[in-house]
């Protein structure tokens, strides 16, 4: 899940090994993993897809995204990211939890 975690305007892309890493694991999640955390998984890849367009689009016209449009994009994939692990969480057992994603930035 590490690999979605950058800043909406990082320079840094993800290693190849992460990438690689990454596509194994969705894979098998495709397989183990029930289909409430594969819809939500789902939702966070649409997200980010939705916001990498957002980003070439801006790019393409040399415009800045608006900082209010960053904080509410970071605050949604924030939200579905969370809900993400928790869904996974509940299917390794922590069905009672009171999980909550602490980020850090770097």
């Amino acid at each position: 899940m590490r690999v979605f975690l950058q800043k909406a305007d990082a320079t840094e892309t993800s290693s190849d090994a992460e990438k690689n890493e990454f596509l194994a694991a969705y894979d098998e999640m495709h397989i183990w993993a029930p289909d409430e955390v594969l819809e939500t998984l789902g939702k966070l890849i649409d997200s980010q897809r939705e916001w990498s367009k957002r980003i070439k689009k801006a790019e393409s016209k040399k415009e800045q995204i608006p900082t209010e449009e960053v904080i509410e994009y970071q605050k949604t994939f924030r939200d579905l990211h969370s809900k993400c692990l928790e869904k996974i969480r509940h299917e390794c057992g922590f069905k009672e939890t009171d999980f909550e994603y602490r980020y850090i930035s770097f």
